[in-house]
């Protein structure tokens, strides 16, 4: 983890920058701009960062607690994240709060329809089976400390 330590951000030229989705893509971004010293906030409609990556993903794939130090580790470089934000954003707006410019990353959490043909007839969308298979998997993981009680 030496090479990727945190490293001071370079002269701040004060110039503000809207991220928009708190995924892969905006925290890798609103990272690099701020080490070029830029004034970086993020906007994340969800409760949390990590996109597809930490909601939908399975745990076994990447950990949450690796995706909760990188978000740490971006938060250290003076990155502001506001969670809950309006999805009905303006770029208008935006510009008025004084952003120069505007970075969207929303993200992949939408599947797209497949015109391909099965025999029995069910062809499964990969994005909605890994969110069934997280929530499913929670779900489990509840019954299981809920089950565990002494007798």
């Amino acid at each position: 983890m030496a090479k990727f330590a945190f490293d001071a951000p370079a002269a701040e030229n004060r110039i503000k920058v809207a991220v928009i989705g708190a995924g892969p893509s905006g925290l890798a971004t609103s990272y690099f701009l701020a080490k070029a010293g830029f004034d970086v906030t993020i906007f994340e409609k969800e409760a949390d960062a990590g996109g597809i990556v930490k909601n939908i993903l399975p745990q076994f794939r990447l950990p949450e607690e690796a995706i909760k130090k990188d978000i740490e580790f971006i938060e250290k470089h003076g990155i502001l994240i506001k969670f809950g934000a309006n999805a009905d954003f303006s770029i208008e707006g935006l510009k008025k709060n004084g952003y120069k410019y505007i970075y969207i990353s929303i993200g992949a959490e939408l599947s797209n329809k497949s015109d391909l043909q099965a025999e029995s007839g069910i062809i499964l969308n990969a994005i909605d089976l890994l969110k069934d298979y997280r929530s499913a998997m929670a779900k489990k993981s509840r019954e299981n400390r809920g089950g565990n009680r002494r007798r």
